[in-house]
């Protein structure tokens, strides 16, 4: 092993142990990694919540007849909650959902501050640091890309390898294995290339943030967002009721196929209103599928990944015809 590669593999090795400290420090603080939901019966409640390294996070409020609502429908880490009231709590007061499960909602008193009263919020689950470096490795992955960091890491890594002369022949070679192929193995790596990446990218989604919900299913979900809200009202409004472009419930006597669970979002507010801000065509498209199928959202879910399907196909097509092999691949 020349100089070189002694001072690469040794910074790679620094790089990992600073790492597996720093992870080991973060974990020691984490008191649990979930979403959450607290629904109390009381008006002028807040939450302070602190991470593993000491920063503030928020949890998006609701607030509504002697309700308020405290809630991030993503997994995170917490080091701490404290919930902030006006007035005093009791804990068959607060009802508590912990990735979307009701469990026991056990508020310890703190102290009271400026006329406040605060409350740790407890969590009794055995979360022991194997399960927290397991779901580490599921944060890192799903949430900061971890793996495509990790993947052009390695890959830097082997370049400094790699002699510069080998590695320009095995992009050679690489590139002439292509240009060989007959029209018809290309249209098959294409097509083969294209389900595995539509694939991955339904398994991703499906394990991220969406893990509480089925994408396939016969309803919109607001907890994916909530503009689909307006478009699915507005197209199902246009269908059995012919008004353009009005949103929200406005027929009692249709199903709108909407799932607002897992989600703070107040559809009642938005109703009966000319959506303006929206593009009217994708409304009209979803209207048009809804006049032949029925307000089935699965349909649309379907057509859609066809559409992808045949655009990944036709476009290297064109691109190819247009401009060769260069096009093709590019």
């Amino acid at each position: 092993m020349n100089k070189k590669n002694t001072i690469i593999a040794i910074s790679v090795l620094a790089l990992v142990v600073v790492f597996f400290a720093a992870s080991s420090i973060y974990l020691r603080k984490v008191s649990f990694y979930c979403t959450i939901e607290l629904k109390i019966e009381q008006n002028s409640v807040n939450a302070q919540c602190i991470s593993p390294t000491n920063q503030e996070l928020q949890l998006n409020k609701l607030e509504s007849h002697n309700n308020t609502i405290l809630s991030y429908k993503y997994k995170r880490f917490y080091k701490s909650i404290t919930i902030v009231s006006k007035n005093e709590l009791q804990n068959d007061l607060c009802v508590l959902k912990i990735n979307g499960i009701e469990t026991d909602c056990v508020l310890n008193k703190k102290y009271s501050k400026d006329g406040d009263y605060l409350y740790e919020l407890q969590i009794h689950e055995n979360y022991s640091f194997w399960d927290k470096i397991k779901d580490f490795i599921i944060f890192l992955l799903l949430r900061f890309k971890f793996h495509l960091i990790t993947i052009v890491t390695l890959f830097t890594v082997l370049l400094g390898f790699i002699k510069r002369k080998t590695l320009i022949n095995l992009i050679k070679n690489t590139c002439n294995y292509f240009k060989e192929l007959s029209v018809g193995k290309r249209y098959f790596l294409q097509i083969t290339m294209t389900l595995i990446l539509i694939l991955i990218a339904f398994f991703y989604f499906s394990g991220n943030k969406f893990s509480n919900s089925d994408l396939l299913n016969n309803e919109v979900l607001l907890s994916v967002g909530n503009d689909q809200y307006d478009y699915q009202t507005i197209g199902v409004n246009l269908t059995k009721n012919k008004t353009f472009p009005i949103n929200g419930k406005i027929n009692p006597d249709v199903d709108y196929k909407i799932n607002n669970s897992g989600n703070n979002y107040n559809i009642e507010s938005f109703t009966g209103i000319k959506a303006f801000n929206r593009f009217p065509a994708y409304s009209v498209f979803i209207s048009i599928v809804y006049s032949i199928s029925g307000v089935n959202p699965i349909s649309i879910k379907l057509i859609q990944i066809l559409i992808l399907l045949i655009m990944s196909i036709l476009i290297p097509v064109y691109m190819f015809k247009t401009c060769g092999n260069s096009g093709f691949w590019a």
